[in-house]
């Protein structure tokens, strides 16, 4: 099940603090179980690891864990990366927030 998502989800995301990386933020565009595309000004890249926090379906995720599989720039010069979360625990919750969403929205 994918949701387009139909406003500006936030999420902000952090890195490992021995990446010395500056945490980001950026909006999910695309928004699954397993994740989705964030699209932000923040570089990511392939094989990153940060940790997310978002809001979806009124659940709250903080610090998600999270591996950035793909990434690249669009033509406005953001970053479209696809996310993929590894904690299989939020992964539930999140596929179940969805599900609740687009059983409110069928009814």
């Amino acid at each position: 099940m994918k949701v387009r998502v139909p406003r500006e989800v936030p999420v902000m995301f952090a890195f490992d603090a021995a990446e010395s990386r500056a945490d980001g933020w950026g909006r999910w565009t695309r928004l699954h179980p397993r994740g989705g595309r964030v699209s932000t000004r923040f570089r990511l890249e392939p094989g990153d690891r940060v940790f997310v926090s978002f809001e979806a379906a009124g659940e709250a995720f903080d610090e998600v864990l999270a591996k950035v599989e793909r990434a690249g720039r669009d033509a406005d010069g953001y970053f479209e990366a696809d996310v993929r979360l590894e904690d299989e625990v939020n992964v539930h919750r999140l596929g179940a927030a969805l599900r609740g969403l687009v059983t409110r929205a069928g009814k």
